[in-house]
């Protein structure tokens, strides 16, 4: 099972962030995008893909944060097809640099409330799925739903290019039990992030906050799960001293 730092705990971008990542003994990177960030470009994207190369750093997936601003749940076509235009390319970079997974979020503006809500975003989620599935990409879903309420949107979008992105942490600050929702879910999980908050969403070393690690790791175990664990991890210290103790813990928990 390898490990890869979510974009933001290292604070940095570029070759830099990906040199960093190789220094402390990540596995990968998971970048985050936002309209007009240079690897949209064919000069970015190869620059992305030779600083990965030399470092020895995969690229495993993309976190597309922007469409918490903008995304399916909005009544406004144009909002809508704005975001359709978006994943499009995320999909089309995710492919060059063999991504396996875009990170749809859905907190913010685009947070799920009503069965209406959902309904638009599942609507969403089936209409961009073919170019997904087309490519190799699965689209996975983060937002503040329980299992059953993202198995039901699954269910509805109807496609194996559309999965679960699932935060440890996330599912027990929205009142979910974390490892109950990891069995529940099972194969529907794309991916896995890291974080753990003690009073605060995300404010507390791995290990040191409201989230069962050890009961975590063992749910993975009982439904297969050998995918990557990405580290959004805090850094109340410093953010690559920080980083390299989250990783020493994840390590430790997890099957090499």
């Amino acid at each position: 099972m390898r490990i890869g730092a979510m974009q933001g705990i290292l604070r940095r971008s570029g070759s830099v962030l990906v040199e960093t990542a190789a220094a402390i003994g990540f596995d990968g990177v998971e970048l985050d995008l936002r309209p007009g960030n240079p690897v949209f470009t064919a000069e970015g994207l190869q620059d992305v893909r030779r600083a990965a190369a030399l470092a020895g750093v995969a690229i495993p997936s993309l976190c597309l944060g922007a469409l918490n601003g903008f995304g399916f749940k909005s009544p406004d076509p144009a909002v809508r097809e704005r975001a359709v235009e978006f994943i499009r390319n995320a999909i089309r970079v995710a492919g060059e640099l063999g991504a396996r997974v875009v990170l749809v979020p859905f907190f913010g503006a685009s947070e799920l409330f009503t069965p209406e809500d959902r309904e638009r975003a599942a609507r969403g989620m089936a209409g961009v799925a073919p170019e997904a599935e087309r490519a190799g990409v699965v689209l996975a879903m983060e937002n503040t739903l329980s299992a059953e309420q993202d198995l039901e949107m699954l269910s509805a979008i109807g496609s194996p290019a559309v999965g679960v992105y699932f935060d440890v942490s996330n599912a027990m600050w929205w009142h979910h039990n974390s490892p109950d929702e990891i069995r529940r879910l099972g194969p529907a999980i794309a991916q896995i992030h890291f974080k753990d908050g003690s009073g605060g969403h995300s404010n507390a070393m791995l290990g040191r906050g409201h989230v069962d690690y050890p009961a975590c790791v063992a749910a993975m175990r009982d439904i297969g799960y050998d995918g990557w664990v990405v580290l959004e991890s805090a850094a109340p210290h410093d953010p690559i001293e920080d980083a390299r103790s989250n990783l020493a813990f994840a390590r430790g928990l997890l099957p090499t």
